[in-house]
C-alpha cells in the first residue's frame, strides 16, 4: 500500500482556502460601510510594515552569517598556508 502525505496539500488547500474567503469577504463589504475598508486598510498597512521589518531582520542575519563564513574560510586558508610551511 502507498502511503499518501497529506500534509503539503492540506497545507496548501487551508491557505489558498483562507485567502479566497478574505477575497470574497472582501468584495461582498458593502462599499458604504467605510469603517470596514478603513480597518482592512489599516490592517494591510500593519502587515506591509512587519513584512518590511522581518525582511530586513532576514538580511542582516545573512550578511552576519556571510561575513562569519568570509572571516572563517580566511582563518583556514591562513591555517592551511602555516601548515604547508611548517612542512617545508
Amino acid at each position: 500500500m502507498a502511503v499518501i502525505d497529506w500534509g503539503k496539500g492540506l497545507v496548501k488547500g487551508l491557505f489558498w482556502g483562507g485567502f479566497i474567503g478574505v477575497v470574497v469577504g472582501i468584495l461582498y463589504t458593502k462599499k458604504k460601510d467605510k469603517g470596514t475598508w478603513e480597518e482592512i486598510g489599516k490592517s494591510a498597512d500593519e502587515l506591509v510594515d512587519k513584512t518590511k521589518e522581518q525582511l530586513g531582520q532576514a538580511q542582516r542575519k545573512i550578511k552576519e552569517f556571510a561575513n562569519r563564513r568570509q572571516e572563517s574560510n580566511a582563518e583556514e586558508k591562513e591555517g592551511l598556508e602555516k601548515a604547508e610551511v611548517h612542512q617545508e
